[in-house]
């Protein structure tokens, strides 16, 4: 697999209506996914049955299913002896059961849903309890998330002008790139990868997590801006795209100020529209998002062990997930 040149192309869709599996992917991982999907099934229908529609619900709101997927391949592409372990199919299922409930708890909306979560929790630890590595890694990306969501308030950041990007890379860090990095390195590790492959594994995939959610950034904040100016609120997720456009505009203090009120006048929103298009961050996100998948990309080439045909695997698995690119 050569080194890529990455496109983007306009967005049009939501992150939720993308699968994961289509086309010669779905040949690849097929039979393994239908087990995983099974598997989940029979764990949610065991939930409380006041709970049970909320956790269906929150089981197919997101449904790229990429965590299983990661495992699955990185399972697939080191596999000693050709041997397929029956807890590969449990372990991959636990990936997305964590994967859900961590999603339940960021993207809660009533409390529901966040005893939807702690049902998951303790769906995806059950799933794992036979490999207490796999339960110490949840373990840690369970910290790791919840110290994405607390580290220092933004407020201490904006006052001490301290590294603004360097703490929202940290974040970003801290959530779903944790999550794809454990997926990735627990399906290498159960599968016989020794430590250098693993840790390989492990980079590959937490470049790739950092790119989806920069990705996101870019896909929420031109869906959100222009709206939001459009009704004089200047209300913005405080979003890498932001973060770019304060840290080089020279009317940083009155955005600051600004972001902190619900409505601010048009003068203030028409100025904060131009620097926008002035500064031209989406050049800026773009070429993030190209470095952190190429980064992917060269790291999979590096790995002399990985066949051309597995490589050619993850090849399609990046296509899979919405990455427009072509050779160069």
């Amino acid at each position: 697999m050569k080194e890529k040149v990455l496109h983007f192309k306009p967005i049009t869709t939501s992150y939720n209506e993308s699968s994961i599996l289509n086309h010669d992917m779905d040949d690849v991982l097929k039979d393994e996914m239908k087990l995983v999907e099974e598997e989940l099934k029979r764990v949610i229908s065991g939930a409380p049955s006041s709970l049970k529609q909320t956790i269906y619900r929150l089981a197919y709101l997101n449904s790229d299913r990429i965590c299983p997927a990661l495992y699955l391949l990185s399972a697939r592409i080191f596999q000693q002896n050709n041997k397929k372990p029956e807890s590969h199919t449990q372990l991959a299922a636990s990936m997305e059961a964590l994967n859900m409930a961590l999603s339940a708890h960021e993207n809660h909306r009533k409390s529901s849903d966040l005893l939807g979560g702690d049902y998951l929790f303790s769906v995806a630890l059950s799933l794992a309890c036979q490999l207490p590595q796999a339960v110490k890694g949840m373990t840690e990306v369970i910290t790791r998330y919840v110290e994405g969501e607390f580290i220092e308030p933004l407020s201490v950041f904006i006052s001490s002008n301290s590294n603004l990007k360097k703490w929202y890379f940290k974040r970003l860090s801290n959530k779903e790139a944790s999550l794809l990095s454990l997926s990735s390195s627990l399906g290498c590790w159960a599968s016989g990868g020794d430590q250098v492959q693993i840790k390989k594994m492990a980079y590959f995939a937490h470049y790739l997590g950092m790119g989806r959610q920069l990705k996101r950034d870019l896909y929420h904040f031109e869906n959100s801006f222009e709206k939001n100016l459009k009704n004089g609120n200047f209300k913005v997720d405080f979003c890498l795209p932001v973060i770019h456009v304060l840290e080089i505009s020279s009317y940083k203090e009155s955005f600051q100020r600004a972001l902190e009120c619900s409505f601010v006048s048009k003068k203030v929103c028409d100025l904060w529209k131009q620097e926008i298009e002035r500064i031209g961050y989406k050049d800026y996100m773009v070429s993030l998002i190209q470095k952190n998948y190429q980064e992917a990309f060269k790291i999979v080439n590096n790995i002399n062990s990985i066949s051309a045909k597995d490589k050619n695997i993850i090849d399609m698995l990046l296509k899979e997930i919405d990455i427009n690119y072509c050779d160069c």
